[in-house]
């Protein structure tokens, strides 16, 4: 969990994808606790210059996260593939994803089906397309069965940018619009700030067609 808090600190702080997981994948090679230690990406790559290395995925495995490793990855492949790492994201999330199934360790499985219909999405082709929408619909699917609103919202979320993406407006509005009135407390968090601005977009987009 340290380490996906690491990540999500260092994209908040203003880094970019690509100096966040080369900070990350520096700390983990170097077995560097990043709650021990503040360390910006220009830090982290002298201390790397300067220790033996070890792939970020092989000590990984080897760590202790408990039942954070898997959400962990998922959190890990969103930035590969942001940073330009589609390859290695999509093999992450595979391994995850069959790690999850292995295991039945499924609490966190609707995001990381998510997470997984984001990487087609950066190729524009009809089977790409519908790929996305295929594991959006599976994450959506999960999170109502185990009532995980939170991973509900996301995966609406993500569903709505593609639909609107796709011209198709009003069915987004409506899907994220029937996830988000669902809340009754928590507007002020991102995710809750995020589908509130994207419903405002889809509505004026509806209204202009």
């Amino acid at each position: 969990m340290k380490y996906a808090l690491t990540l999500q600190n260092l994209r908040s702080n203003g880094a970019t994808w690509r100096d966040s997981i080369n900070t990350l994948q520096i700390l983990c090679r170097n077995q560097i606790d990043p709650l021990r230690l503040a360390i910006t990406p220009t830090d982290a790559v002298a201390v790397g210059n300067r220790r033996s290395r070890k792939t970020a995925l092989d000590w990984l495995r080897e760590a202790r996260l408990g039942l954070w490793y898997s959400l962990f990855l998922g959190t890990l492949a969103q930035g590969m593939a942001a940073a330009g790492q589609t390859a290695e994201a999509r093999m992450v999330i595979d391994e995850v994803l069959e790690r999850c199934d292995r295991s039945e360790g499924r609490w966190c499985l609707p995001e990381l089906l998510r997470i997984k219909g984001e990487l087609p999405r950066l190729d524009q082709s009809a089977t790409a397309v519908k790929a996305a929408e295929d594991h959006y619909l599976q994450a959506l699917e999960w999170a109502r069965r185990q009532e995980a609103l939170s991973w509900e919202l996301r995966a609406a979320t993500s569903r709505a940018k593609l639909s609107h993406e796709r011209r198709k407006s009003a069915e987004a509005e409506q899907l994220l619009s029937s996830v988000y009135n669902k809340f009754s407390e928590g507007f002020e968090t991102s995710d809750l700030k995020t589908a509130r601005a994207l419903i405002h977009v889809l509505r004026r987009s509806r209204a202009r067609s």
